[in-house]
C-alpha cells in the first residue's frame, strides 16, 4: 500500500470512529429524552428508580448500576441492591466506600481496578457474593446544585469508562434529579397522610377501649347480681322442679355473657394477665395437634420458627388464645382450602418503622406471623378490623370481639399488632412483643 494509500485509510478511519461516535451520542441523546418522558410519567419511586438504573446500565453497556439517594438526617445513602432473587437494603454512612465518598466531596470517582482502592468497601460484594471491578460513580445534584444521591456504575463490558460515558451519566442525572425529588415528596406526603390515619385509628381503638371498659365494668356488676338471685333460685328449687330448667338456663346466659363481658375487659386491657417469661416457639408446639386438628384436612399449616427466639413476657394462655384466634381467622379465609403459615423472628425495628405502628418504641422485639393464601381484604375492612362487634361473617356465626380480644391482649402485653391485605391476595397478621427481663 502506498504512502497516499495510507493517509486515505487512515482519513477514512477517523472519519469512520467520528460517524460512530456521532451515532453513539444521538442514540443516547435520545436516550436522555425518552428517559426523561419515561421519569417524568411516573411518581412511584421504586419503579422510577428501576427505570433509572435500567437505562444507565443499557447505554453505558454496563455489568450492573445503582442509584444510592441522600438520607441527610441520617447522614448517610441508600439503595436497594439485587441478591440472588431478593433486593438487599444497603445503607452506607457519608464517607464510607467510594459512593459515601462523592456524596460527601461531590467529586466524580473513574476507577479501573475497585479492589485496588482502598476507598472501595468491599463489604457489598461479600453479602452479594459480586465482583466489582471497574467503576465510575458521579455525584446526582438537583437544579440548585445539591448532592440528592449518587449513581454507580460496574463493570463496563467493553473497555472502560470513558468521558462519554460521563458526559451521558451527567445528562441523565439532571433529568434523574428533577424526577426523584418529585417521587420523594410524593412518597413523604402518601407517607405523612398514612401516619395520620394510622394514628388517627389507634386514638380512635384506645377511646373505645375506654368506653368499653367502663360499659363492661357496668354490666359486669349487673350480671354479678343476676347470677347472685339465680343461684339463690337454684338453691330453693328441688331437682325435680319445673321451674329448674328456666332457672338454669338463666344461669347458662349469664356465663356466656360473663366471657363476652371479659372478652370486651380483655380489648380495653382491663382483665388482668399473668405475665412471665416464655418462648413464643415453645407455646406454638403445644397447641400445634389442636390447630392441625381445627383447621381442617384442605388446609396445610406450615410453621417456620426461629431456632434461637428470644423470650418474651406474656400471658401463656392469652399467648395461646392469640395463635388460635389468629390460625382459625385465617382458616375462615379459605373456605376452599389453602396454606396457613406461622412464622417467628427476632427483629429490630427502627425509628422510620415504628413512626407506622404508634403503639411501639424503636428496638428489639419478638416477632410472630400467622399468613394465609386466602380470600383477603380491602382497604375499609382493614379500617374497621379491631373494633369490637366489627365482623364480616354471616350473623350468627361470630361475636365480633375476636380480632378486638387479641389486640388487646397484645397491646396489654406491651406489644402492637399490623396486618397487610389485599382482595384475593390472603392476609399476614404480624403481632410484636417486647423481649423479657
Amino acid at each position: 500500500m502506498s504512502k497516499e494509500d495510507q493517509k486515505q485509510a487512515r482519513r477514512e478511519n477517523r472519519r469512520y470512529v467520528r460517524r460512530e461516535a456521532d451515532r453513539i451520542l444521538v442514540s443516547r441523546m435520545h436516550s436522555v429524552l425518552e428517559a426523561s418522558q419515561i421519569m417524568n410519567g411516573t411518581l412511584d419511586l421504586d419503579r422510577l428508580l428501576t427505570v433509572i438504573v435500567d437505562l444507565v446500565t443499557k447505554n453505558l453497556n454496563a455489568d450492573r448500576s445503582t442509584l444510592y439517594l441522600l438520607d441527610e438526617e441520617k447522614g448517610e445513602i441508600w439503595s436497594e441492591v439485587l441478591q440472588g432473587e431478593e433486593w438487599l437494603k444497603i445503607r452506607l454512612p457519608l464517607g464510607t466506600g467510594l459512593a459515601g465518598h462523592v456524596a460527601q466531596t461531590g467529586e466524580t470517582v473513574k476507577i479501573e481496578d475497585a479492589y485496588g482502592d482502598p476507598r472501595f468497601y468491599k463489604k457489598i460484594d461479600e453479602s452479594t457474593g459480586y465482583m466489582t471491578k471497574s467503576v465510575l460513580c458521579m455525584p446526582m445534584r438537583n437544579r440548585e446544585g445539591k448532592i440528592i444521591g449518587v449513581f454507580q456504575v460496574l463493570n463496563k463490558k467493553e473497555g472502560l469508562f470513558s468521558h462519554e460515558d460521563e458526559e451521558f451519566l451527567e445528562a441523565m442525572s439532571s433529568h434523574a434529579a428533577l424526577a426523584v425529588e418529585n417521587a420523594v415528596l410524593y412518597k413523604e406526603a402518601l407517607e405523612h397522610q398514612r401516619m395520620e390515619d394510622e394514628l388517627a385509628r389507634f386514638q380512635k381503638l384506645e377511646a373505645i377501649g375506654r368506653v368499653t371498659a367502663e360499659v363492661a365494668h357496668d354490666f359486669n356488676n349487673i350480671l354479678t347480681l343476676i347470677s347472685g338471685y339465680d343461684e339463690l333460685l337454684l338453691a330453693g328449687l328441688d331437682k325435680n322442679d319445673p321451674h329448674r330448667n328456666q332457672a338454669e338456663a338463666i344461669r347458662k346466659a349469664v356465663d356466656q355473657a360473663i366471657t363476652l363481658t371479659r372478652q370486651l375487659l380483655t380489648f380495653s386491657r382491663m382483665q388482668p394477665l399473668k405475665r412471665t417469661d416464655l418462648v413464643l416457639n415453645d407455646v406454638i408446639e403445644d397447641v400445634d395437634n389442636v390447630l392441625e386438628h381445627a383447621i381442617g384436612e384442605n388446609i396445610t399449616l406450615v410453621t417456620d420458627l426461629e431456632p434461637r427466639l428470644k423470650t418474651v413476657k406474656a400471658d401463656p394462655s392469652q399467648i395461646e388464645q392469640v395463635i388460635l384466634n389468629l390460625t382459625m381467622n385465617a382458616r375462615d379465609a379459605m373456605p376452599d382450602g389453602g396454606k396457613v403459615t406461622i412464622r417467628t423472628a427476632n427483629v429490630t425495628l427502627d425509628e422510620d418503622q415504628t413512626l407506622k405502628q404508634p403503639g411501639l418504641e424503636p428496638g428489639p422485639y419478638v416477632m410472630l406471623a400467622v399468613a394465609d393464601t386466602g380470600i383477603g381484604m380491602d382497604e375499609e375492612t382493614l379500617n374497621h378490623l379491631f373494633e369490637p362487634f366489627f365482623t364480616t361473617k354471616e350473623r350468627g356465626d361470630g361475636t365480633g370481639l375476636g380480632l378486638p380480644t387479641i389486640y388487646g391482649i397484645v397491646r396489654q402485653s406491651g406489644g402492637d399488632i399490623t396486618v397487610q391485605s389485599k382482595p384475593g391476595k390472603g392476609a399476614t397478621f404480624q403481632v410484636y412483643l417486647p423481649l423479657g427481663v
